[in-house]
């Protein structure tokens, strides 16, 4: 569709549609009533607008919005807007409208703005729901020297995909998820939904779950309790109360198969429940980008697939979800991507592939991805040592 000026893209509840901007107009919630003469300028039937939401100007200066005192309030790029403070809007901004006392971000109302440039409507909902990493280097202080850990390694996630981070010993798997969550910094650029996340990351953090490979959790708490506290810890309890967090502990204990556990100590859940647990901790926060550090690690086969399911199914709400794991075989089919690091014979970990599963097996020729090691781990630990020769192919096939 080609729009010759500003216009709205709705998502979420009340959408899709697209409401296009020209001089003052109000906006809120139809009510249904054809006649009435109070309806706004550009209504929505979503139960999270208030009648009376905000109000959008457009002018030879461009378009502002302001929040005209809503029930709900409005995020702008993710802060909430104090009541009748304009904003000057820009290509690419967002704006969202919560429902109060509801957890499920699917009653979310999503506004994304931009300029109408024809096109650019496709080009800017696609950067929004794009994790970009960028990393030209990851050093550390060695000495007097700086020692390189990472080196040059470029590549795009989109949101929706579950990322499995394959590499040999030494490749710097768990230096790459670090600097990508922005727990280490280094000299890269990292932007997610079109933000960069090391500029922005007081903010942002929130956006991000993190699942270790050990269980941080108190013994001797119960299930409920433990993710009643990570509810309180991490969702608005201004906006939802006690009654909100018990809904959404009970919602998730839900989804992660769990109900039947709520009374145990965390103590004597077995090491699946336990990690289901974690994974369910960090999901109540309702995250939008996941990273596990081998979270099937000791699990056998059968529990290990159910997890990565559950994993899987994150992923299918539209979420990003990124793991390292030493036995991905038994999840080959739940993969959209696959990173492969590899260590050079200079010490640093490099790229050696990016691409779906079916890819990287015809990449490194083998009929599956537990081989791939081998092809890469040096041969005084029980590989082929051919690092070196696949970092240089992959190099080849990017030029």
């Amino acid at each position: 569709m080609n729009h010759s000026g500003p216009v709205i893209m709705v998502t979420g509840y009340g959408g899709p549609c697209i409401l296009k901007l020209s001089g003052r107009q109000t906006f809120g919630r139809c009510s249904g009533r054809m006649f009435e003469s109070d309806q706004p300028d550009l209504g929505l039937f979503a139960r999270s607008i208030s009648r009376k939401h905000g109000e959008f100007i457009t002018d030879s200066h461009g378009t502002t919005y302001r929040d005209t005192g809503s029930t709900n309030g409005t995020y702008y790029n993710g802060e909430l807007l104090k009541p009748y403070e304009p904003v000057l809007l820009t290509d690419g901004d967002v704006l969202r409208i919560h429902m109060k006392n509801e957890t499920a971000s699917q009653l979310d109302t999503v506004l994304l703005f931009t300029e109408g440039i024809p096109g650019k409507v496709v080009q800017n909902n696609r950067e929004e729901r794009m994790l970009s990493i960028r990393i030209r280097k990851r050093t550390v202080k060695c000495g007097l020297k700086r020692k390189v850990l990472l080196d040059r390694i470029s590549l795009d996630i989109s949101s929706g995909q579950m990322a499995l981070i394959l590499g040999g010993s030494g490749a710097g798997k768990t230096t790459f998820m670090n600097v990508v969550m922005g727990y280490e910094k280094a000299d890269a650029h990292i932007f997610y939904n079109g933000r960069d996340l090391y500029r922005n990351f007081k903010d942002m953090k929130y956006e991000i779950g993190y699942v270790p490979q050990q269980d941080l959790m108190r013994m001797e708490d119960t299930v409920f309790d433990t993710l009643m506290n990570c509810a309180k810890l991490r969702l608005p309890m201004k906006l939802i109360g006690e009654s909100g967090c018990r809904r959404a502990v009970v919602e998730t204990l839900h989804m992660f198969g769990l109900q039947r556990e709520a009374g145990n100590l965390v103590g004597k859940l077995s090491g699946g429940q336990r990690k289901r647990l974690s994974i369910a901790a960090e999901y109540i926060g309702n995250p939008s980008l996941f990273f596990l550090d081998e979270p099937d690690s000791g699990l056998d086969g059968a529990i290990a697939r159910g997890l990565m399911e559950s994993l899987r199914g994150l992923a299918d709400q539209g979420k990003t979800v990124l793991l390292i794991s030493h036995s991905p075989d038994r999840a080959y089919d739940l993969f959209d991507r696959v990173v492969v690091l590899a260590k050079g014979s200079d010490n640093v970990g490099h790229l050696a592939f990016y691409g779906t599963p079916d890819q990287a097996c015809s990449f490194f020729e083998t009929s599956c991805l537990d081989q791939i090691i081998k092809r890469i781990n040096p041969s005084d630990e029980g590989g082929e040592g051919l690092a070196d020769d696949y970092i240089a192919k992959y190099k080849m096939l990017q030029h």
